[in-house]
């Protein structure tokens, strides 16, 4: 008769006792701190505000409970970012990671030209909106920007505009700067990618007679669509926490055109006084983010197990 082990089958994956390891915990505190402090206790903190009307400069509160949040979803003014917002994403992220991508494809591989090619793009992506909002703000000055006297001495005066003071322009205009900013971003994310894509697949791919269009729209692109939903959940996420170079070049203006909610937030709150509901802003405007960053996710994640 054969003996059988009394010891409990163990299985392939060994299970972390905390327990047995104070260490890990002890490194994991600072972190943990530091989300606490930084991160959930002023979201919470600042839902908890949401519920009551207060000017932000005295002690004295008045609960509303929901109110602040049925203004935002009722108010013709948030529904008026909400709809710049949308064109304003569209714009930027469209061109960001278009052209980002097509910038990469064009200045990958070695080379002076292509390396001062990068360089030149990039460059932005080292400058705080700030500065380039106030440059912007210069250059696009209907009476002596730069622009305007480069187009009166090339006789294209009638071209001259004032495109953030126009209502029908100044959205586009602001949308076209932050791309100047950020493409730079999106084609160093994709410069790096780049080169990860296997030599054997890019010379099977010639081999079977494919020419350089074919190859980026159906070798290159399908391969980095891992970058693709990376940029595109950061690209997300940077669009409705835009504020500093939209406030430096129209500060919401002219007539709300170039309104968004970070813009809206800041002169409900400390223009108008309303923390009440900046903070119901703040608290809409981090659960869309979080919703539309878990879409992206699980979108990219089903993506990538159909392959």
């Amino acid at each position: 008769m054969s003996k059988t082990s009394s010891r409990p089958a163990t299985s392939g994956h060994r299970r972390t006792d905390w327990r047995a390891s104070p260490a890990a915990i002890l490194f994991v505190l600072p972190c943990a701190a530091v989300f606490a402090v930084f991160l959930a206790y002023p979201l919470f903190r600042n839902a908890y505000i949401a519920l009551f009307n207060w000017n932000g400069l005295t002690a004295a509160t008045k609960w509303v409970g929901l109110d602040n949040f049925v203004w935002v979803f009722t108010s013709p003014v948030v529904l008026d970012t909400a709809r710049n917002t949308l064109v304003f994403g569209i714009i930027t992220i469209a061109l960001q990671l278009g052209g980002g991508f097509l910038l990469a494809v064009a200045l990958a591989g070695n080379g002076r030209i292509r390396q001062v090619g990068r360089t030149i793009f990039f460059i932005p992506v080292v400058l705080t909106p700030v500065v380039v909002g106030f440059l912007f703000s210069k250059i696009l000055e209907p009476n002596d920007g730069e622009l305007a006297r480069g187009l009166n001495a090339l006789g294209l005066g009638a071209l001259v505009h004032p495109w953030l003071a126009d209502p029908n322009t100044a959205l586009v205009t602001v949308s076209l700067v932050n791309v100047w900013l950020w493409i730079g971003f999106s084609m160093s994310v994709y410069l790096s990618a780049l080169t990860g894509v296997p030599t054997e697949l890019i010379e099977a791919a010639k081999l079977d007679g494919t020419n350089s269009r074919q190859l980026v729209w159906h070798v290159l692109v399908p391969y980095l669509r891992p970058t693709h939903f990376a940029l595109l959940t950061l690209s997300v996420i940077g669009t409705l926490k835009t504020f500093d170079i939209v406030y430096v070049l129209t500060k919401g203006g002219p007539s709300g055109s170039t309104e968004l909610p970070t813009t809206l937030l800041f002169r409900v709150g400390f223009d108008e006084y309303k923390q009440g509901r900046a903070s119901a802003i703040g608290t809409v405007l981090f659960v869309v983010a979080l919703v539309l960053t878990i879409i992206n996710l699980r979108i990219a994640n089903r993506a990538e197990k159909t392959e």
